[in-house]
């Protein structure tokens, strides 16, 4: 399978903390994201995206 894992790039910082493993969908929803999971869980994150990185299975959100 093709999953992948959220983090997410705090202000003020340069480390990326994980936020969901086993990403199956990322929708933007506004000044939202919207992240689901294979088993159907969601978490939503004020963030946007800085990079999708397919081959490695990571995305990476910043925080707004």
């Amino acid at each position: 399978m093709c999953e992948s894992s959220v983090f997410v790039r705090r202000r003020g910082s340069d480390e990326d903390e994980l936020v969901s493993e086993d990403v199956a969908r990322v929708v933007p929803d506004g000044d939202e994201i919207r992240v689901m999971t294979l088993l159907g869980d969601e978490t939503r994150v004020a963030a946007e995206i800085v990079e999708i990185d397919l081959m490695a299975h990571r995305i990476v959100l910043r925080e707004k």
